[in-house]
């Protein structure tokens, strides 16, 4: 028969002073409330510990235990603990506080003799001069950095780097939670790696100036909760800020981020930064390292610096003199390298990330000199511009998500006010947002990153609202984005206050060469503004007498493309690829001549691709028009044969017949049937 009687005192004690202790040095909870008695447990209980939140309370007396074999004591620090001499084994003690008077970061330990584990400040303490034992935190606690002795409203560098040790060798294996509100004084590096799970609920201040303030790696870790990280610095003063970024992300593959809240950064808030380039130390290998991450959200505040109107924090005067121009027309290797007076940046801007305003134009700032105090521009000045004037800068923002092998990143929302640029998206495939707000910034968000430069490639944008900022979008390089909704006030709808920059001849041809090297690759719906054709380029209109010997198109399925031509040559592109993922096989394009009328004055011939047929044969050539010529253009996959037509127009002038035989006037007849045929009016 089973005996379920309950066990006397004397027994509970004994059981559970035997089981105190686990093979492995470490002891639970539930073992040490049973080792502690009904006394303990009430102290145990009367407050969070859990959480590293310890009540006062009055220490264990052998009067509550009725003479156990060990009394628990309840100290008031982890000083206190470290401080008994010669504990004995299993003894348990309950600490209030990490520090004395602070109420945080306290909790139960167990006394471990035979141990030699490292002292880790956090769930394992050595006794000075004691090479054998450990106190050991009760392991089912939930570790947050008042474990670790972290303070409220204080520098808790120190034990934040002692928490941050913690969690990188903890692989996962205890439940984190990283909380609290605390001042730093030098950057903090924090690597997730083996943590399935962590929460957030965590502000840091800094206290001086620093490269960055948080860095994160971990793949695979799901967080929640949220980060704000805040820098030196008042609103609206940019030569007050000295911390230079945010939130530094490296590793942080297929993670999910909480939402993050930067404010008062001097370049960027957060730097998607797969290749170190900040100076944290590189995940291997370093390509791919940040991709499918997912950000809940992105707040920034004030970070970065604007020039220009409608918003600036910075507004020294510079000025720019003695241009030289090298490279060649038309090509992404042209720059303009000039001599500024000053720049409002260092070298610790990594990788150029930097716009210059000269009356009116945007250029990229390609390289910079601090020594000699030079920029090199991308594109050209035009011959027409002053030699010498004022130049404004546009650099930093909310987020620049950056790396030739970076993936996409998903963010949900990126809010961001006063800041340099709203987003820098010029990562190879770029960032994936749901909503992104800008106010009384510099740009609302830049597409690309260099005239040379293929990113991003798969950026999309579902909401974009821009207010009070100098640029809503500026495009740059040969990446792709595309942008579903476009909403705003002020310069922000419709979008006509976006720019292009793309290379030039110097002759104020602001488009030329644009469809040729694939720099129209922007897509956004019901555009008034022709956007995806270049309609604007350097903030003014495109200049459409192209100066190339040919184009090459592939179908667009939207607006006609329009250029101001006498004749030229069309060199019709494989559009396989374009017809099987975008169900693409058209286009339209036209041509106003110098003619009467605006008839082109020469020939159009367009060629096939290669192993394809224009019309049914090797090339189809079109002239003597009557007005402008506008051709549609139908890709016929599977026939591998484009149909090019002429749009019915006005035939060419036919002069009345003075005929004196029937000779002259069949001459004149047939002149009239070959102008119908070529204003397609027949077959």
């Amino acid at each position: 028969m089973s005996d379920n009687r309950i066990p006397d005192n004397a027994n509970v004690q004994e059981h559970s002073s035997e089981d105190a202790t686990e093979t492995n040095g470490k002891m639970t909870r539930r073992k040490l409330l049973a080792s502690l008695g009904i006394a303990g447990a009430a102290i145990a209980f009367s407050g969070p510990a859990a959480l590293g939140k310890a009540a006062s309370h009055a220490s264990v007396t052998g009067a509550v235990y009725g003479e156990p074999v060990w009394e628990p004591a309840c100290l008031e620090s982890i000083a206190d603990m470290l401080s008994i001499v010669n504990p004995e084994e299993c003894a348990c003690v309950y600490v209030k506080s990490y520090s004395a008077g602070n109420h945080v970061g306290g909790g139960m330990f167990a006394w471990n003799a035979a141990s030699t584990a490292t002292d880790n400040g956090v769930t394992v303490f050595s006794p000075p001069g004691i090479s054998t034992g450990r106190w050991v935190r009760a392991e089912d606690e939930v570790i947050t950095p008042y474990h670790a002795g972290a303070v409220d409203n204080t520098d808790a560098s120190d034990a934040l780097d002692r928490f941050a040790d913690f969690v990188k060798t903890d692989n996962g294996k205890t439940q984190i939670r990283v909380v609290g509100n605390f001042t730093i004084s030098r950057p903090l590096d924090f690597d997730c790696t083996g943590q399935a799970s962590i929460h957030w609920d965590l502000k840091l201040k800094a206290l001086n100036a620093m490269r960055y303030m948080l860095a994160l790696r971990g793949s695979k870790v799901v967080s929640s909760g949220a980060i704000e990280v805040v820098g030196t610095g008042t609103i609206g003063t940019f030569s007050a800020m000295t911390v230079e970024y945010g939130v530094v992300l490296n590793g942080v593959q297929s993670s999910k981020l909480p939402k993050i809240k930067t404010s008062l950064m001097k370049y960027f808030g957060i730097v998607m930064d797969e290749n170190g380039l900040i100076g944290i130390p590189v995940q291997s290998p370093a390509y791919h390292n940040n991709t499918c991450a997912e950000i809940d959200s992105i707040l920034a505040r004030d970070c970065g610096c604007s020039q220009i109107a409608p918003w600036s924090n910075n507004n020294t005067s510079y000025t720019y003199s003695n241009p030289v121009h090298t490279g060649t027309s038309g090509t992404a290797n042209q720059r303009t390298t000039i001599t500024v007076s000053g720049l409002p940046y260092d070298s610790n801007l990594i990788t150029n990330p930097v716009f210059a305003v000269i009356n009116g134009i945007t250029y990229k700032v390609e390289a910079t000199d601090f020594t000699n105090k030079t920029v090199a521009l991308f594109p050209w000045m035009e011959t027409a511009e002053p030699t010498s004037g004022a130049i404004k800068f546009i650099f930093g923002g909310a987020l620049f998500s950056v790396g030739p092998n970076a993936g996409p990143t998903k963010i949900g929302l990126i809010d961001a006010i006063r800041c340099g640029m709203g987003v820098l998206d010029a990562a190879l495939y770029g960032v994936n947002v749901t909503s992104i707000t800008t106010q009384f910034c510099g740009i609302g968000s830049v597409v690309g990153y260099s005239g040379s430069s293929v990113s991003p490639q798969t950026s999309a944008y579902i909401g974009f609202y821009t207010e009070a900022v100098y640029r809503n979008i500026v495009f740059i390089g040969s990446g792709s984005c595309q942008i579903l909704n476009r909403y705003g006030s002020l310069n922000g709808e419709p979008f006509i206050n976006c720019e292009r920059i793309a290379p030039n001849n110097r002759t104020g041809d602001y488009g030329a060469f644009a469809d040729m090297i694939g720099w129209k690759r922007f897509y956004m719906p019901n555009s008034l503004d022709n956007m995806l054709d270049g309609a604007y380029y350097k903030g003014k209109s495109r200049n459409q007498d192209l100066v190339g010997a040919s184009i090459s198109i592939s179908p667009t399925g939207v607006v006609p493309r329009l250029y101001k031509k006498n004749s030229w040559t069309i060199n019709l592109l494989n559009a396989e690829t374009a017809n099987k993922y975008k169900g693409v096989d058209d286009a339209m394009i036209g041509f106003i001549g110098t003619g009467t009328n605006g008839a082109p004055s020469g020939a159009f011939t367009f060629n096939p691709p290669s192993g394809w047929k224009v019309n049914g044969t090797s090339s189809a050539s079109f002239s003597g028009f009557g007005g402008p010529a506008v051709f549609l253009c139908y890709w016929e996959i599977a026939a591998k044969n484009i149909m090019v037509s002429l749009l019915s127009q006005k035939a060419a002038a036919q002069n009345d017949s003075t005929a004196g035989d029937i000779a002259t006037l069949k001459d004149d007849f047939n002149a009239l049937l070959l102008k119908l045929r070529n204003a397609g009016l027949m077959s």
